[in-house]
């Protein structure tokens, strides 16, 4: 009987001294996300022509220089594993449909991080088809907390929208660890490939939890939007991609 007196000054000790990483509402140890998107980066310009008449004796209005964008496409996944509370392994795989060449293939990218509590560190490589494939450093720079507000730094970082933006990243994040509280990430970044020369422009990361599935999986959403003058057309820079996530 006096054992059954015990139990609660016991189960309240062992609250107090319990590990504070232990938070009943932190998430899973493995985060699968996945996504696809579509975008223009590349043009092709061309001289236009003058009018005239054809052959049927029909005439036929002409058309001043224009521009038309190269198709780009991309659709992967990613996998996200906390091996220890301070140790997260992070990996990318997926393809990329570019008319211009520069990226036409598929990509894939890992990086090990190290977390600490008011800190990030990460280092790892990618590889993206193209014209000139070759492996690529993979990094990642976190100052802030880690489930609150940070800022951040990144190049090539693994994730399944990467193929619609390009490798370096900086920005603002919020809720970027184990939680299943919504994330989002805002900053600045390069476009994946070429136009007349590689343009800055702003993107977004966003992922929200769905109640029905208890916080344990959502949807996912990331945007880049940019643009350049030549001539005398304006050319709109931009992907969006949309997907979704499950972290039991």
């Amino acid at each position: 009987m006096l054992a059954r007196y015990l139990n609660a000054p016991l189960l309240l000790l062992l609250w107090q001294v319990a590990p504070v990483d232990l938070k009943r509402d932190e998430g899973g140890r493995v985060r699968i996300s996945f996504g696809a998107g579509r975008g223009e980066f590349a043009f092709r310009d061309y001289p236009g022509y003058a009018g005239g008449v054809d052959c049927v004796g029909g005439s036929y209005s002409g058309r001043g220089p224009y521009s038309q964008a190269s198709d780009y496409a991309s659709g992967g996944g990613a996998a996200e594993v906390w091996a220890r509370n301070n140790l997260r392994i992070l990996a990318a795989l997926g393809s990329i449909t570019d008319a211009s060449g520069e990226r036409h293939g598929t990509f894939g990218a890992g990086q090990v991080v190290f977390e600490q509590k008011k800190f990030g560190l990460g280092i790892g490589l990618a590889s993206f088809g193209g014209t000139q494939r070759d492996l690529q450093p993979s990094g990642s720079v976190r100052v802030g907390s880690l489930d609150g507000v940070s800022l951040r730094a990144d190049y090539h970082f693994p994730h399944a929208g990467m193929g619609l933006v390009g490798g370096p990243r900086i920005g603002v994040g919020l809720n970027q660890g184990r939680g299943r509280n919504p994330r989002l990430f805002v900053g600045m970044a390069m476009t994946p490939v070429p136009d007349s020369a590689r343009k800055v422009g702003g993107f977004f990361e966003l992922a929200i939890p769905l109640g029905f599935f208890k916080g344990k999986a959502g949807l996912s959403a990331n945007g880049f939007l940019s643009g350049t003058f030549s001539g005398n057309q304006d050319k709109q820079i931009y992907a969006l991609g949309l997907g979704g996530w499950i972290q039991p």
